[in-house]
């Protein structure tokens, strides 16, 4: 049995956390403009300067965590989250971006990760959107307490979660 622990994100996961992005935009469960260089390259640049910005302790809007082998510290997952501002000003927390990749799914990893951070916020309101191709990603998190808000006509699934007190 593998063990694995989570921690904040560093630069040397950047390869990681965009090859696993722009799988998942592949697959449909991210935005297809991942898949155009010129898009892809620009979120690279952004994510390694958020990045350098968390690691030098700068406050974020950003909060990105990495699931690691315990022996080699190897990512195998990521969560990204994004404090957002409603039109009314209301702050949320997002969920941008999750997974664990391909040969660590299917056992119950992803699940407890997932678990585990949505405990970490709990007393945070909480907003996630998945396409219509992320339908298991959607069931995870309905199944965790999050409610359908709307469905948008691009059939995206946002979905949010109160503030459990």
């Amino acid at each position: 049995m593998i063990e694995l622990y989570s921690r904040g994100i560093k630069l040397d996961d950047l390869q990681f956390i965009t090859d696993e992005l722009k799988e998942g935009a592949r697959a449909g469960h991210y935005a297809k403009e991942l898949l155009d260089p010129v898009s892809f390259n620009g979120l690279v640049e952004s994510l390694r300067k958020t990045i350098s910005m968390i690691e030098s302790g700068t406050e974020m809007a950003d909060y990105i965590y990495i699931l690691a082998e315990l022996h080699t510290d190897k990512p195998v997952g990521y969560i990204w989250f994004q404090t957002q501002a409603a039109p009314n000003g209301f702050l949320f927390l997002e969920i941008k971006a999750f997974g664990v990749g391909a040969k660590f799914r299917g056992d119950g990893i992803a699940s407890q990760f997932l678990s585990d951070f949505l405990h970490l916020f709990a007393k945070h309101p909480l907003e996630a959107r998945c396409f219509s191709s992320s339908s298991q990603m959607a069931d995870m998190l309905k199944r965790r307490g999050f409610t359908l808000d709307t469905v948008l006509p691009s059939g995206t699934q946002v979905l949010i979660r109160r503030p459990l007190l």
